[in-house]
């Protein structure tokens, strides 16, 4: 099964829409892209535990009802980014992005970030 790319009305970030304002050589791009959704995420995980051996790695909690998952699999060689979505009516979960690395270096974690300080550019 090939994993599809995502982009629907009512699953799309924008930088615009995280920011009050972009910098000037940041640009608005719109992708036409497929999404390949289901109504449970539940279902998402099962799907992607069954066809891809992957398992959530990151949680990242984008806006009250949005999520981004981020999914790995043991050998550290695909991964797969999903968002969910809930309304008072429906849940989706959609592949945003999925892809390899036979070197097994889709999951790779910072150990020292350095932030920046002070006023943004």
């Amino acid at each position: 099964m090939r994993k599809a790319l995502a982009l629907t009305a009512a699953l799309m970030i924008t930088p615009s829409s995280a920011q009050v304002s972009m910098p000037p050589d940041m640009y608005e791009f719109e992708a036409p892209m497929t999404l390949a959704c289901v109504d449970d995420f539940a279902r998402m995980i099962e799907i992607l535990a069954n066809d891809y051996k992957e398992v959530p790695m990151l949680l990242a909690h984008m806006a009250q009802d949005t999520s981004l998952v981020y999914f790995v699999n043991e050998s550290m060689t695909t991964s797969t980014l999903v968002v969910t979505r809930r309304t008072k009516d429906k849940e989706q979960a959609c592949i945003l992005w999925g892809g390899s690395d036979p070197s097994g270096g889709v999951w790779l974690v910072n150990p020292e970030p350095i932030f920046p300080k002070g006023e943004k550019s």
